[in-house]
């Protein structure tokens, strides 16, 4: 299984990924533990599960439209939350970016002392 750093851009993800490979999981871990601290992650959580209560109501509508029951509307629903979640798991790593950079600063000043 590939790392979430692996296809992300930016100079941050760059040079995360000079850095040997345990490292890099602790600079990961750390930046999401930093990140985690931030309300960042509330702002994230409402960008990404509220549209899937939307999709829900849809894919449910959607099947009724068409025939279905509850079944295939829950079906339908499963599909496209799968869809989804996928395509906004791209864009983590563009938003921890800032978090990263920090880590990377405090690893850097760490080895210069």
């Amino acid at each position: 299984m590939s790392n979430p750093w692996d296809r992300a851009t930016g100079w941050e993800y760059d040079l995360l990924r000079t850095l040997p490979p345990e490292e890099q999981k602790r600079v990961w871990k750390a930046s999401w533990e930093r990140a985690l601290r931030t309300g960042w992650p509330v702002l994230v959580v409402y960008l990404v599960f509220l549209p899937l209560l939307v999709l829900h109501f849809l894919s449910d509508t959607f099947a009724r439209q068409f025939g279905g029951g509850h079944i295939e509307g829950f079906m339908l629903g499963l599909w496209m939350d799968h869809r989804y979640v996928l395509f906004a798991m791209r864009y983590l790593p563009s938003l921890a970016r800032p978090f990263v950079r920090q880590e990377l600063a405090e690893l850097a000043a760490a080895r210069m002392e």
